[in-house]
């Protein structure tokens, strides 16, 4: 329907236009044809007037040389003429008629006056002819203008009738086009009613059920009809059940690690403090040795184990954050005494440029965040270097900055650097599992804040968060 009727309409809009501008061509071929005849009589007429003239003057001269060369061009001139009006008038018998007439009272004519040429030479003709000649000549002549100028005066109120139908039919068309372009406006307007209707409001469920696809809790709304909109929104559907079963396998899968896993990892991590505190050592080194990547080794798994816990929590919004006010240098100096051994191992400067600041926030997780980021720029900045944490105030948001003077990070590499397990080369070399700082954005984003980096290959990297403050 909103293909046929448009097409239907502008098939007979655009019927009546071309009608009207063939009908409008055909007026002005006429016209053209009508002026072009019209120019013709006229000149036929100015012939004739001059015919008069050479041929009065050629009787009262005596028929002398030079006024019989006038009168002859006059003669040729004008059967000339008639010859194009006679083409002229090929479908106007009347003009035809009168063409006709013309010719064969020229001919009459100018057949008298050869007949009378040697009596003119000779002075043989009678008084009363050199009178009643020319008179007679003229009065003839006249009125084969007067037939001429009749033909001319129907022709042009023809060619006044015709200018009358070319001026209608440009108002038809100026009619029909106006017409035209306000159907095609309003065609236009419904056509973008029925798209917004039809198309541009499924198109908006569909981008609403895509937003919420990883929201397995929440139902998708249903879009109407059985064109690919409805097919793509099923299939969008059937990707949400899919990744609801998924999350809720990784749920369990979880659970399983909390109580299948973490528990045995914590009695071995017990047994073996109780085995040092109990002041068993061995008595052969590499029994120590052992012991000690035994205890290296469970830490490290356990510290997974509360990684995957952790970001299971904060990605299904479990996780439940106690803002309360914090002066943020005070979780700064606790995050860098925390790891002011490491940095002492290096030889770095950590510059604590961070100002009182009293924010609301949860006090551990925030510590964390700075822990993993200080952590990172101590694990990639070179011996002897200095690393500053900084403190300033953008809008209505505190931000926190960890510059380091590191090898910097890639374009593409900072796009990717907050996904789960991603590593680069070098933090794969250095050890880690790829979940600090999906963790720490995550940890970040649930206070309503963001977190970035800014860097420049060979010049370091600055990692910063924002909070409300």
């Amino acid at each position: 329907l909103i293909v046929f009727v448009p097409f239907a309409i502008n098939l007979v809009w655009i019927g009546l236009f071309y009608h009207s501008l063939q009908q409008a061509s055909q007026w002005i071929r006429e016209e053209n044809k009508e002026g072009a005849t019209i120019i013709a009589v006229t000149r036929c007429i100015g012939l004739l007037n001059q015919f008069i003239f050479h041929g009065a003057e050629f009787i009262g001269s005596g028929a002398t040389e030079a006024a019989g060369r006038n009168l002859n061009a006059d003669t040729d001139n004008l059967f000339a003429c008639f010859a194009v009006l006679k083409a002229k008038a090929q479908n106007d018998t009347e003009l035809g008629g009168i063409i006709d007439k013309l010719r064969l009272n020229l001919e009459a004519r100018m057949k008298d006056i050869r007949e009378l040429e040697p009596h003119y030479k000779a002075q043989t003709f009678v008084a009363d002819m050199s009178n009643t000649l020319p008179e007679n000549f003229c009065q003839n002549t006249g009125n084969d203008i007067t037939i001429l100028l009749a033909g001319l005066n129907e022709k042009e109120r023809h060619f006044g009738r015709t200018m009358e139908l070319i001026e209608i039919e440009r108002k038809r068309i100026r009619l029909i086009a106006t017409i035209g372009l306000i159907c095609n406006f309003f065609i236009a307007f419904a056509i973008v009613i029925l798209f917004k209707k039809h198309i541009t409001s499924r198109v908006s469920i569909l981008v609403r059920n895509a937003k919420t696809l990883a929201d397995g809790s929440r139902r998708s709304e249903v879009v109407a009809g059985t064109d690919e909109l409805s097919a793509l929104n099923a299939e969008l559907a059937t990707v949400r059940a899919q990744l609801a079963s998924s999350s809720a396998f990784r749920h369990t899968l979880m659970q399983m690690i909390a109580s299948n896993i973490q528990a045995p990892l914590l009695s071995c991590g017990h047994s073996m403090e109780r085995l040092e505190r109990s002041g068993y050592s061995g008595d052969d080194e590499r029994c120590r040795k052992q012991l000690r990547s035994l205890k290296m080794a469970t830490n490290a798994c356990m510290r997974l184990v509360d990684d995957l816990l952790l970001l299971e929590s904060l990605e299904t919004g479990q996780l439940h954050i106690d803002g309360q006010p914090h002066d943020i240098a005070d979780v700064v100096a606790s995050a860098i005494e925390l790891l002011a051994s490491l940095a002492t191992i290096k030889e770095l400067t950590l510059s604590n440029l961070v100002t009182s600041h009293i924010v609301r926030f949860d006090r551990n997780r925030i510590q964390q965040v700075l822990v993993n980021l200080l952590a990172n720029a101590i694990k990639f900045s070179p011996a002897a270097s200095t690393i500053k944490i900084e403190s300033k105030i953008i809008g209505k948001r505190l931000r926190l900055s960890i510059t380091d003077q590191g090898q910097g990070l890639e374009k593409s590499v900072r796009a990717r650097l907050f996904q789960k397990f991603y590593q680069t080369v070098s933090g794969k070399q250095a050890g880690g599992t790829g979940l600090g700082l999906a963790i720490s954005k995550l940890i970040v984003e649930a206070h309503g804040g963001s977190i970035g980096v800014d860097s420049t290959p060979g010049e370091g990297a600055t990692f910063w968060f924002d909070l409300n403050n």
